[in-house]
This record gives C-alpha cells, structure tokens and sequence, in this order.
C-alpha cells in the first residue's frame, strides 16, 4: 500500500520535467526545408501546414503537411508549383488551405491559391483578384468569405482589403475605403464578434500607424484618432476568449521597448505594464492557447543574446520553457497554439543539418492517481487542501514552466480505534508507545523496514540482510501516530511520545 503510494508521488515530481519541451516537429530533418517559413497554420483535424521561401526538387515554392506522421509537398510534387515566396497561409472550416505571397500567375499577377483537398486554384478564378503587388495576410468569417491584403493597390494607388463572397473579389468598404497609404501586414477576424481587423505600416492623418476596424458598415480607428499611437508597422493580429483585441510589431513605448498593446474596447493597455515585456526587436507573432496563456515571437533576445519565445501567463511575462531553452539561430516569424496546449513556431530557425524547421513546445497531460489512508480525527492535506472526509479528490498542479498533471487522491479514513492490519503475527513492535527507541523482532527474516507519518511522509528506511531483529532510533521523531511497514506488507500502529 504504501510503497505504491511514493511510486505515485515520484512520477508526480517527475513528469514536470519529463513531460514537457522544445522539439523539431518531426524528428530531424523530417521537414528539410532549404528556406526559411514565413507562415503557420493548423487544420481542425490536427494537420499543420507551413510555407515560406522554401523549394521542392524543381525549384518550386510550396505549402508542406504534416499529418502526424510524415512532411509532404500539399497536392504533390510542383501541383502549386509556386514561382516565388509564399508569404502567408490559413485554413477555413472546411479544411480548404489558401495561400499568398509574391508568386504570380501566367499574366503576372498576384493571387490567393485555394487548396480545395483535390487540387490546386486560383481563388476566383484567373486574374479574379489580380493584385498588384505583395499578399501578406489571408483571413476568412464565419460566413466563409476570404480576406487579403498586403503590398497591392487600388486604381487610386491606395492600399486595401481585399474580400472574396464565394463570387468574386471587391474592395471591403468600397474604392478608397480604407485607403491606407502604405503596406497592411495582417488582416484578422475576432471570432467573438466576426468583426475584421487590419494592421501595418499605413498611417493616419498625425502619421501614426493604426489599428483599422471594419465593422461591416464603415472602417474606424480603434480607440479613436492616436489612442495607439503606434511609431512603428504592425506586424500581426489576435484576441483572447473575452474579444480583447492585441497587435505588437515593431512599434514601442518611452524606454524604446517592443511591446504587445492590448485593446478591451475603452482603452489601449500594455500588457503586463509598463516594460513589461522589454522586447528589444520586432514582434512578429502572438497568440493565445486554449488556457489563455498568451505567446509571442519575433526577434527579440534574452539575457544571453539569445532568442525566445515570450510567454505571458496573466500576471507576467517569461521565457517558454527557461531560459535559452529553445535558442533559436535567427528570429522567428510566426507562432500558433493547438487544442491540446502545444506551441508551435518557426522562422529563420536552422537544426544542426542546416535545415529549416518547426520547434514544438508540449506540454502532455499527465493523470495520476494517489491513494491514502488516514486515522480518523486525522486530516491530510492535498494540493493546499486540508481533508478530512473519506473521498475523491480531483486537482490540477501547476508548474512553473507551464505543464500540468491532473491528480486525483482517493482518501479512505479508518476509525480510530482500528486493529494492526497485521499479516504475521509474531512481528513485535516494543516499546509502543516509543520514546528514544524501537525494536522491531520476529521469528522470521525481514529486510525491508519503513516508518510514515500519518501524511504518506517518509521519516525512516531502512533495506538490509537478512534480520529478525532491528533496533530503530526514534528520538528525532515528533511525537504522534506513525505507520511501521515491513517488507511491503507487515502494517503496525506506532505512537511515539515524549
């Protein structure tokens, strides 16, 4: 019984560092890609995919999947067959894949490609958005329309979000509606609300950069003309499960310091107070996990001059994982969270072989179980908790580097007054009460004596040859009620007293 019991408790001190850690996704080499991954994206069915400037054999820029078990080109070999960079990649609801950046179609021109799970196309058919220039960001409601935006232009040279209704491609808000004078780096539905979000390098009329907000009827400034008051481009986009919206890039605060702004529809906020986060380098990704814990990548360094991977867990920010745990060579551009906890990013990361590739965090849900017996006026105290009832008890212990194992103690009180459970009955326990010392004996051989306190804590152990007799120091102990085990099986009632 009792042995079982500081097996349990040893896996339980155990499985936080076990359990948890930065890995290529994959396995080495899994991915090889020969360029860096600009874009992240994981299907409701757990596939991830990831594009960026990386090539196939023939030279080709493509989107890869990974299914749980292998990396492979999506569609097959060269079926995208991307001339140039992909830029950005999303999933919808269906498990349709879209992608943009700066390849082009037989006329020239930019545009999203669609996976539709059988083959490659141009969202809207040929020359349907025919973009002038870069596509940076892809997003999509839950309507199933699909957004775009990036570096392309109106008939007006004007900057714009780009919206496809199933039919064809428009200007959301209109010609000139938003009208941003410079690059959007990310469009973003909030899911709470189905309201988009546009982010970049465009300014407004102080020369601000702004956070853009189209709310089905009109574009606005959210937070009102300079509430951000953004110096700088901003890169990306998300939100919590409240809708609180959050944007960080390359813009910073007094002490020159890259931050993530959080907006909670009154005010804009830096999260975690003031220089909290201290990012010394641009910010090119956040996201939240399934627990609220909120990421964010990019290029700036720890304390080491290394790269990391910022974690901010609603009182303060931290290195995921400790510090130079996961060290990237180069910056990082984007980061996802999946249902399970796992963080995943990448970027200008190299392994070993010179390849690029994923680092996974995880974080694997641990389930363990404890059983304990106590005495009747007796209590024992469980994850800060003092019981005192025959029981189930469930809780959650946290660590410090954000992994956590379910525990459940199932806890049987005796009545007081309970008999030895005694197998053996020549074993002898004397003097009980014992005050300086203990001597166990028996007409047979035992090797393995424990002494526990009423709370499973180890006060005595000894393993030897052999014995039919052993004498027990018992001085030190605090006076109370203790449990005698010999050889795993032998339980005496032990009271020591002063």
């Amino acid at each position: 019984m009792k042995r079982a019991i500081i097996f349990c408790l040893i896996i339980m001190s155990s499985v936080f560092v076990d359990a948890q850690g930065w890995i290529e996704y994959g396995g080495a080499n899994s991915l090889a890609a020969n360029g860096n991954i600009q874009s992240i994206c994981m299907d409701a069915l757990g596939n991830t995919y990831v594009a960026g400037y990386f090539t196939n054999s023939s030279g080709k820029r493509y989107v890869a999947k990974w299914n749980g078990t292998t990396w492979t080109e999506l569609g097959g070999m060269s079926s995208l067959a991307a001339n140039l960079n992909i830029y950005t990649i999303y999933t919808d609801a269906s498990g349709n894949i879209y992608a943009g950046g700066t390849f082009t179609n037989a006329s020239g021109n930019y545009y999203i490609a669609k996976w539709d799970g059988t083959a490659w196309s141009e969202l809207g058919g040929l020359n349907g958005l025919a973009a002038t220039d870069d596509i940076f960001s892809i997003c999509g409601d839950a309507s199933g329309n699909i957004y775009a935006a990036g570096a392309f232009k109106n008939g007006s040279g004007k900057c714009y979000v780009a919206k496809y209704d199933g039919v064809v491609w428009s200007e959301l808000g209109g010609a000139n509606g938003l009208s941003a004078n410079f690059p959007i780096h990310s469009v973003y539905i909030n899911p709470s609300s189905n309201i988009l979000y546009a982010g970049g390098d465009f300014q407004n009329s102080s020369g601000y950069k702004y956070l853009a907000k189209w709310d089905g009827t009109s574009w606005s400034e959210v937070g009102g003309s300079n509430g951000l008051l953004a110096q700088s481009q901003i890169r990306t986009i998300c939100s919590d499960a409240s809708g609180n919206i959050y944007v960080a890039g390359a813009f910073y605060n007094s002490a020159a310091r890259k931050y993530v702004a959080k907006w909670d529809g009154t005010s804009w906020s830096e999260v975690g107070g003031f220089n909290a986060l201290a990012a010394n380098n641009v910010i090119t990704g956040i996201c939240f996990d399934q627990a609220g814990n909120l990421y964010a990548c990019g290029g700036f360094i720890n304390a080491n001059n290394k790269k990391y991977i910022a974690k901010y867990d609603g009182t303060a920010w931290s290195e995921l994982g400790g510090m130079n745990s996961l060290s990237p060579t180069n910056g990082m551009n984007c980061i996802i969270s999946d249902p399970l906890g796992s963080i995943y990013t990448a970027g200008y990361n190299v392994n070993t072989s010179g390849y690029y590739f994923v680092s996974k965090f995880s974080c694997t849900a641990v389930h363990d179980t404890i059983h304990q017996t106590i005495l009747s006026g007796n209590s024992y105290v469980f994850n800060g908790d003092t019981l005192k009832t025959t029981g189930t008890y469930t809780d959650t212990l946290i660590s410090s580097i954000g992994c956590d194992s379910v525990v459940t103690l199932q806890l049987t009180v005796m009545p007081n007054g309970v008999n030895d459970m005694a197998i053996g009955n020549d074993l002898q326990l004397f003097p009980n009460p014992a005050n300086e010392v203990l001597i166990l004996s028996s007409s047979h051989d035992f090797y393995d004596v424990k002494i526990y306190s009423l709370v499973t804590e180890l006060v005595y152990a000894n393993k030897s040859a052999a014995s039919r007799r052993l004498e027990i120091n018992t001085k030190d102990m605090p006076a109370g009620m203790y449990m005698v085990e010999v050889d795993g099986r032998y339980v005496r009632k032990l009271l020591v007293q002063r």
